[in-house]
């Protein structure tokens, strides 16, 4: 009894239901705190992906700029998690080429095909003359960029082009010389015409 008297003394002397409502109370706190200490991680880690990502993804821009444009100091420069800017040198790239603005566009639909969710052998690609503002000393830098990255990973692939030369390239890796085009490969020519009023008109024909 006097055990008892003496920790009922001390229970009120102390106010301990007061004490043991206020840890209650911090120890909510304390578990709200630790579950948005949790989001507020993956926020972070999240956000320091997508940095990773973008820092990557300049850094493979700038290298296929320099394999379309060897003869360029044009480059990409991060400006923030989802910008960037052109270069030349160390100043702000203006006044680019007609040749220079294709081989830049061409390099990044490269690297967003790449990049992007979709996976690449369920895409259909269409490639509409990706050469036709560049000289013949790229047409190369395309073509083997065409056959690494996108020929024979796509579900389907389009080119089409005003090139013969890109054109003749392009021939090399669909045709079979025994036996014509490959069963996975069909070429196709623009055909323009006249009908019998004298009529302009274009039509799609099978290529010899």
């Amino acid at each position: 009894k006097l055990k008892q008297h003496y920790a009922a003394a001390f229970y009120l002397e102390h106010s301990i239901a007061d004490e043991k409502t206020k840890l209650a109370k911090l120890q909510a706190k304390q578990a709200k705190a630790k579950d948005r200490s949790k989001v507020i991680y993956k926020q972070i880690t999240d956000k320091e992906g997508e940095i990773k990502k973008y820092s990557v993804a300049v850094a493979k821009l700038n290298n296929l700029i320099a394999m379309l444009l060897t003869d360029s100091n044009i480059s990409a420069q991060q400006l923030s998690e989802a910008e960037f800017e052109f270069r030349r040198g160390r100043h702000l790239a203006v006044n680019l080429s007609d040749g220079e603005r294709m081989a830049i566009a061409f390099a990044y639909f490269l690297l967003t095909l790449e990049d992007s969710d979709n996976n690449l052998s369920d895409t259909l690609v269409f490639v509409d003359d990706p050469i036709s503002s560049l000289d013949s000393n790229h047409v190369y830098a395309v073509f083997a960029l065409i056959s690494s990255r996108l020929h024979g990973r796509c579900k389907q692939l389009f080119l089409s082009t005003h090139n013969y030369e890109f054109l003749n390239l392009l021939k090399n890796i669909a045709l079979n010389r025994q036996r014509g085009f490959e069963n996975y490969c069909a070429g196709y020519f623009l055909s323009r015409k006249f009908d019998d009023q004298g009529e302009p008109f274009a039509e799609l024909v099978e290529m010899p």
